[in-house]
């Protein structure tokens, strides 16, 4: 065997391995991206809904909160069923917006003639915000928004106030 054969065959047994090294890194790193999918959507599937349902009860007592300070109008928030809130302004004729969550893709809608201008803006995602934990956020700019927050900017844009 010449100096070149021997030296050819080193480089092309190394560059195979390095290959064969770069490829078992990749499936390990898709292995881990599976799992944290999987985990992400056990845990969307276990706490989705009561994440909703905490919305739903915020919006209540955001709504309570406002009615106490004697300004004439009342607000209500209202369950017309387990994934849709009905938040009305007593007016004439009643201004409404109402917030439906998809059980399946996890996301809020908002509508009505009340809801933010942006059409981007009338949907909020919850999607795990790190660890096991979950968050809402909106769907123009992927912007981690809470509960309170979701209610209160929903609350003054039917006041008239966004």
């Amino acid at each position: 065997m010449s100096d070149w054969s021997n030296s050819t065959a080193k480089r092309f047994r190394d560059k195979q391995k390095q290959e064969q090294e770069r490829l078992e890194r990749e499936k390990e790193q898709q292995l881990v991206r599976d799992k944290k999918a999987l985990l992400d959507a056990e845990i969307l599937k276990r706490d989705a809904p009561s994440k909703w349902d905490k919305l739903c009860d915020t919006f209540a007592a955001r709504c309570k909160e406002f009615n106490g300070e004697g300004t004439g109008t009342k607000l209500t928030a209202t369950r017309r069923d387990d994934n849709t809130l009905d938040v009305v302004r007593d007016a004439e004729p009643p201004m409404k917006t109402t917030l439906v969550f998809d059980p399946q893709r996890y996301v809020i809608s908002v509508r009505g003639l009340y809801a933010p201008a942006n059409a981007k803006s009338r949907q909020i995602e919850i999607k795990p915000k790190g660890g096991s934990e979950l968050g809402f956020f909106n769907t123009d700019d992927l912007a981690l928004v809470t509960a309170e927050q979701i209610a209160e900017r929903c609350l003054q844009d039917l006041l008239g106030l966004g």
